[in-house]
């Protein structure tokens, strides 16, 4: 009988411990409990995919536990699955989100966003005054955890990894291949591309407040309606999205 209730408590166990894995996308190394994921380049956006390794559908939720040498708003995020997701633009101590949509056993979720990208210099209070943080490295410790309902409680080990800006440290990410150029003009944007791609644009409550699809070469875009403010432009190649945050004065 011992046995027996022994077998059922073990069995319980294993299906009561709800596994994943994270995988960085540009370099293709699985992101361990503990580990530091280190970028050296301004506005690089890291992609992070999720697959569920367990029997059943689960859902992720994170919890931002520590925020080093700035105030979070160099940040931007988008986390979301089955388009359930939104974009955000400051990590606080302390914030937690959930996913909305969940990933079925075996699925990954390359084709939705779990994406961090740091835009050094752009740090605001909460009226949109600049700010300056020149200390590095500039860390966000990250926790990423599944659970068996949206927003539901931790199911099994959680993965927690710093997201690190340092542009002293050896890195291998870079933006130059990607051939977009990006400049402020006045009430104007120009772009340069090599790529034809859709560029939007969101403000800091992740409303799209503008939305254009870009042929390959020079283009000069008038942004008359568009306030003065903090704004993120999103450049969507296809295959990869670049976020970086712009002052319209």
């Amino acid at each position: 009988m011992k046995k027996l209730t022994l077998i059922i408590l073990l069995f319980s166990w294993f299906f009561g411990q709800a596994q994943f894995t994270l995988t960085n996308h540009e370099t293709g190394q699985q992101i361990n409990d503990g580990d530091v994921i280190t970028i050296n380049t301004n506005n690089f956006t890291t992609h992070v995919i999720a697959t569920n390794t367990d029997t059943q559908n689960i859902y992720l939720a994170i919890d931002v536990l520590n925020v080093t040498n700035t105030n979070g708003t160099e940040m931007e995020f988008c986390f979301g699955i089955a388009g359930m997701g939104s974009c955000h633009f400051k990590m606080n101590i302390g914030d937690h989100y959930s996913s909305g949509g969940s990933i079925e056993p075996g699925a990954s979720t390359q084709n939705t966003d779990i994406d961090f990208t740091h835009h050094d210099g752009t740090a605001h209070d909460n009226d949109g005054n600049p700010l300056n943080f020149p200390s590095y490295p500039k860390d966000y410790v990250i926790k990423i955890y599944a659970s068996y309902s949206n927003d539901g409680s931790q199911v099994g080990n959680a993965i927690t990894f710093t997201y690190r800006y340092d542009p002293n440290a050896n890195g291998i990410n870079s933006l130059d291949k990607e051939q977009i150029q990006f400049f402020v003009s006045g009430k104007s944007i120009k772009i340069s591309t090599e790529k034809s791609l859709s560029f939007h644009i969101y403000d800091l409550t992740g409303k799209e407040v503008f939305s254009e699809q870009i042929l390959s070469g020079n283009h000069q875009i008038s942004l008359n309606d568009l306030h003065k403010g903090i704004y993120i432009a999103e450049f969507n190649t296809g295959n990869k999205k670049i976020y970086r945050k712009f002052i319209m004065k």
